[in-house]
């Protein structure tokens, strides 16, 4: 009984401690800008260059569909820098890629640029060390936006007590180099989004110019002074790290890139068109006007929902008269959004959507809402694919990997306007975390992303349609009447019988 009694009590206490625990106060700090005179800079010349023939004068831009090209065109950036280099992630894994893009980071900062990498403090657990010395580099500053009071084994506990607060997270994406040229999009820092091994993320990245990044840049200064954003100094004292932590993150880093699987992945960077047409300064530039639109940073608290993304792509989609086709891994259109697309179809707009299979997806839950909505979208008009996750012929296509989850965050309008960002079309995207889009007025880039998408091989999706009343799975090359699956294809019945127990959950709003 004695026993038990203090067990009880230390846990209460251990729960009391955790309840109570606080971010520590904001530190005064001055507002820090990117850097604006930067024409002159090597970047800021051959931004000038290549939109220089346009009249009237245009923004560039070039897709980055193929994973390892999507890094090739980091990495280039990075070492072109000579003034700044702005990162935002909602992921920053410590992988081979991770670790490759730290380096290159690392190296620019010893040449004297600037480097402020702000991620979101949600994946960063058991790696505050890791942060706190790339914090120690000279010319780099790490800051984690809405970061844990608890640190460290017991920080998932903190759930339980600051649910409102932790439950909103920074899940943006960009890289700035120089304030000339940017990549934004729907990647992360790690392994599966550039092509690296194992299950691989087809995604979608754009690289831009011009006053695109200016804008891409006003919006990462946005975030980088808000009260939502603290240094990663104020969180993890130096005073606890020691030199042995030192030389071991700097060791990991060095090692990582000199073994034969990293060394191998670096040779198929080299090998990649993105590459070559850029040592040969011929790569393809598109061009037409962009508009950047983002999340207020603070926008767990602010209830004018005029200010949310969101609000602000929906001009664009409320545009479509022929077509809209739609990207979304995760998507979870709600009573809402389905009303909507139907509105379109019955408007005449022929509606497309795209999103992961129950055996492509990484989050069940979502799918687990998203399944739920499929009959009335098939009901309403809509035409509806699946990806495969394990798909029947092996192909370099960025949809057509043999093992692939749709990542992209993708809707294209009439032909001309293509949305690229991070925000998925669901509760949690549109509502909770904050995001970046970026929409592009071009038609020559709308057809050459459609075609991209259509001209991978046969067998990368199912095509879902109604069957006797119910949804069925179809091959793309089957015109027959039977369907190939009539429950959800290349999953045990384990897996669907999960599926349908998360969905008697009301947690759509959290997906």
């Amino acid at each position: 009984m004695g026993v038990s009694y203090r067990l009880f009590s230390l846990v209460s206490l251990v729960i009391f401690q955790l309840g109570c625990a606080s971010l520590p106060e904001q530190e005064p700090r001055p507002e820090v800008l990117s850097f604006k005179n930067t024409q002159a800079t090597r970047l800021g010349e051959l931004a000038a260059h290549i939109n220089a023939d346009t009249t009237p004068p245009q923004q560039a831009f070039i897709p980055l569909n193929d994973g390892r090209e999507a890094l090739v065109a980091r990495l280039a950036l990075i070492l072109q820098a000579e003034k700044s280099i702005d990162v935002q992630y909602y992921l920053y894994h410590n992988d081979t890629v991770g670790r490759l893009f730290t380096q290159y980071l690392i190296e620019a900062s010893q040449r004297g640029v600037r480097v402020r990498l702000l991620v979101d403090d949600m994946a960063t657990n058991w790696r505050d060390k890791d942060f706190a010395i790339i914090d120690q580099y000279p010319n780099i500053e790490v800051r984690l936006f809405n970061p844990f009071s608890v640190r460290g084994a017991l920080r998932s506990t903190q759930f339980l007590f600051d649910f409102s607060r932790v439950n909103h997270r920074m899940h943006n994406k960009a890289l700035i180099v120089d304030n000339q040229m940017a990549i934004a999009g729907g990647r992360n820092i790690g392994n599966q989004y550039f092509s690296k091994g194992g299950v691989q993320f087809a995604d979608m990245d754009m690289l831009v110019t011009a006053s695109a990044t200016e804008d891409l840049s006003n919006v990462f200064d946005r975030y980088w002074n808000s009260d939502q954003v603290y240094p990663i100094s104020q969180l993890v004292p130096l005073n606890t790290l020691t030199e042995q932590d030192r030389k071991a993150v700097q060791q990991v880093l060095i090692d990582s890139l000199t073994t034969p699987e990293s060394k191998q992945y670096v040779r198929e960077l080299v090998q990649t068109d993105f590459y070559r047409r850029a040592k040969d300064n011929q790569l393809r530039w598109f061009y037409g006007s962009v508009d950047i639109y983002a999340d207020p940073p603070d926008k767990r608290l602010d209830k004018n929902k005029d200010a949310y993304l969101i609000s602000m792509l929906k001009p664009s989609l409320d545009s479509a008269k022929k077509s809209l086709f739609i990207l979304s891994p995760y998507f979870v259109p709600g009573d809402q959004g389905v009303a909507y697309l139907a509105q379109k179809v019955k408007q005449g707009v022929e509606v497309t959507v795209v999103t992961n299979s129950l055996a492509a997806t990484d989050v069940s839950a979502v799918h687990a809402g998203y399944s739920r909505y499929r009959q009335a979208l098939l009901e309403a008009g809509v035409v509806l694919y699946e990806i495969k996750a394990v798909q029947g012929k092996t192909d370099k296509h960025w949809l057509g990997s043999s093992k692939s989850s749709l990542h992209a965050k993708t809707y294209i309008v009439d032909e001309h306007t293509t949305f690229v960002g991070s925000m998925n079309l669901d509760p949690r995207s549109i509502e909770i975390n904050t995001e970046t889009g970026v929409i592009f007025h071009d038609t020559k880039l709308a057809k050459h992303l459609l075609e991209q998408i259509n001209s991978g091989p046969d067998g990368r999706y199912w095509q879902l349609r109604l069957h006797k009343g119910r949804v069925a799975w179809f091959e793309s090359d089957n015109f027959g009447r039977e369907p190939d699956f009539t429950t959800e294809p290349q999953t045990s019945f384990l897996n669907r019988v999960w599926i349908t127990f998360i969905g008697l959950f009301p947690i759509e709003s959290q997906l």
